[in-house]
């Protein structure tokens, strides 16, 4: 039978390591947040109309930009299950492979908003908002 001090040793260690695993994740959102907040107040000072245009953009494209974050977390997980297993050749096919793949879907999700950009209408927006996206 544990005592609790060994209990507690254990989820102490437990629980650096999984500081050590959470802290750059917190840090990527963090950053990503603080951009967002720089770039509202950069085109903010640009009016309201350009603005609109942009949180707008921003929403409509953040399905596909979710789409391919999921599409790249695939490959991490490709890429550990063979390192995992000692794998190393098959680690950098997975790599190789996921980028080849990774490039390909960015360039065809980037086709596919540029030839929805003339459709953004349909989302009931302003028709002064929809021609203040930036194209």
């Amino acid at each position: 039978m544990q005592t609790s001090h060994t209990i507690l040793r254990r989820l102490g260690h437990e629980g650096r390591l999984t500081a050590a695993l959470a802290l750059p994740l917190v840090a990527g959102q963090l950053s990503q947040i603080f951009i967002a907040l720089a770039d509202t107040i950069m085109v903010g000072r640009l009016g309201v109309l350009p603005l609109a245009g942009a949180t707008f953009a921003n929403n409509v494209l953040h399905l596909p930009f979710i789409f391919g974050l999921g599409f790249s977390m695939a490959i991490s997980i490709r890429v550990s299950q063979a390192r995992g297993a000692g794998d190393r050749e098959a680690a950098r096919s997975a790599l190789r492979h996921g980028l080849y793949l990774a490039f390909a879907v960015g360039a065809l999700t980037l086709l596919g908003v540029w030839l929805m950009l003339p459709y953004l209408g349909i989302f009931r927006q302003e028709p002064a908002i929809v021609r203040a996206v930036p194209r």
